[in-house]
């Protein structure tokens, strides 16, 4: 059985300042899109994603990869995110 490691050991974070994770984030316009609801969103605990590419965050739709949760609190492999409301 292969121990699968969790997104958080490949991310670089401390690489970027808030200037570029800015950059990176989702605007509240994208969010409030309501095919936002189908985009693929992982969080730093979670063991599977579709792949993150250079064109992170520039082509946003259902196939463009996922897309990172900064505050997620747990792999929501375990628990779903709840897109209700997803500003």
């Amino acid at each position: 059985e292969t121990d699968i490691r969790p997104l958080s050991e490949f991310l670089l974070e401390e690489e970027l300042d808030e200037e570029m994770k800015e950059t990176l984030r989702l605007s509240d316009q994208i969010l409030a899109k309501t095919w936002a609801k189908a985009l693929s969103v992982v969080g730093r605990l979670d063991h599977t994603t579709f792949c993150f590419t250079k064109g992170y965050g520039k082509v946003i739709h259902k196939a463009s990869g996922s897309f990172l949760y900064e505050n997620a609190e747990t792999a929501f492999e375990q628990q779903k995110l709840d897109r209700t409301n997803m500003l």
